[in-house]
């Protein structure tokens, strides 16, 4: 089993401007870094669904092909990492 710490902040100021929007979603969220990431989607029992990496701007995380639910976003930059909780609601 795997556990990971969730922070409730959409914003994260730490050398790094980083926003996720909007959230709760229908499967379609933003984010828009300032610094070259790296993102891991992860179901909520802790499977990974989704890993990326995007140079710095806005950047499109689709979920609409998932359930609806909460899902576990792991940005990591700069050899740190932020935990983000994602709620998909309302999808077709």
């Amino acid at each position: 089993m795997i556990f990971i710490s969730v922070s409730n902040c959409d914003t994260i100021n730490s050398g790094l401007q980083l926003n996720v929007y909007p959230n709760p979603s229908s499967g379609l969220f933003f984010i828009r870094s300032d610094l070259p990431i790296q993102t891991e989607i992860y179901f909520s029992l802790g499977q990974l669904l989704q890993k990326n990496n995007f140079e710095n701007g806005i950047h499109l995380l689709e979920l609409s092909a998932y359930s609806d639910g909460v899902y576990i976003l792991r940005v990591i930059y700069d050899n740190q990492t932020k935990i983000f909780k994602l709620l998909k609601q309302g999808g077709e």
